[in-house]
């Protein structure tokens, strides 16, 4: 498991970041807020495994996020970031007689350009990643209105690779005002397929990271000044219980 401080969310990985399957780009203007998706349900499809479905957001969503909560006004984690016309996904191994709490919304906002970099030699250990604020003068915009604005993007990506720590620092400028985070995005050289590999807060601009791949790995990566839509509906469900109990 990679380790972020100062972080929201983080993709479990054992090398590469490549657990989930495509992500849409979308990073399109419109007037129009993202709306949440629709008829989320959940069953049982054993005594401990619960399945969820739903109907996707009709706004274009980069991809959406499946959190849950033991509490119905608890905290709220997020199990996985998944593709924009992804409709179900399952949470296995659950806790007999525990109460859980699922919903689902889109995921959206504006990007930087892409960067490559190679991994370097990495000492023995795993992973870990660090995350800090540096200060930046440049204007901030919304990243909800205009829609996913394209002013509100990161920009003047960059990598420095330390060989002798080793490790890869990551930094951008942030040019937004409201977002939810900022979601570091991973994939083979020249492949349009980039994952999602951890969110840090926001106004972060500094992402410094250890042991991410094997040495001499190229790598292409991006950064979303992520903003999350409207979550879907409420369901709750107990793993042993036979009947969905859904919120009003």
């Amino acid at each position: 498991m990679i380790v972020i401080k100062n972080f929201c969310w983080v993709l479990s990985l054992t090398c590469l970041p490549v657990v989930l399957t495509g992500c849409s780009t979308f990073s399109g203007q419109s007037h129009l807020p993202p709306d949440a998706p629709t008829q989320l349900t959940a069953v049982l499809t054993s005594p401990l495994d619960i399945e969820l479905n739903w109907r996707a957001p009709a706004t274009p969503a980069a991809g959406q996020i499946v959190e849950f909560a033991t509490e119905r006004n608890g905290t709220y984690t997020i199990l996985d970031f998944i593709p924009a016309n992804q409709t179900s996904f399952k949470h296995s191994d659950l806790m007999p007689g525990q109460p859980y709490f699922y919903r689902v919304r889109g995921y959206y906002g504006p990007l930087s350009n892409p960067i490559t970099v190679t991994v370097p030699s990495a000492p023995t250990g795993g992973f870990g990643w660090d995350a800090a604020k540096e200060p930046t003068r440049a204007v901030r915009k919304s990243v909800r209105k205009p829609f996913a604005n394209s002013d509100a993007a990161p920009t003047d990506l960059g990598a420095v690779v330390n060989n002798s720590d080793p490790e890869i620092k990551v930094s951008w400028i942030d040019h937004a005002r409201d977002e939810d985070g900022y979601l570091l995005e991973i994939a083979p050289p020249g492949s349009p397929d980039f994952k999602p590999s951890g969110i840090l807060q926001p106004d972060i601009t500094v992402c410094r990271l250890h042991g991410l791949a094997p040495p001499g790995t190229s790598l292409s990566m991006r950064v979303r000044a992520l903003f999350y839509g409207t979550p879907s509906n409420l369901v709750r469900l107990v793993p042993g219980e036979k009947t969905l109990r859904t919120s009003p």
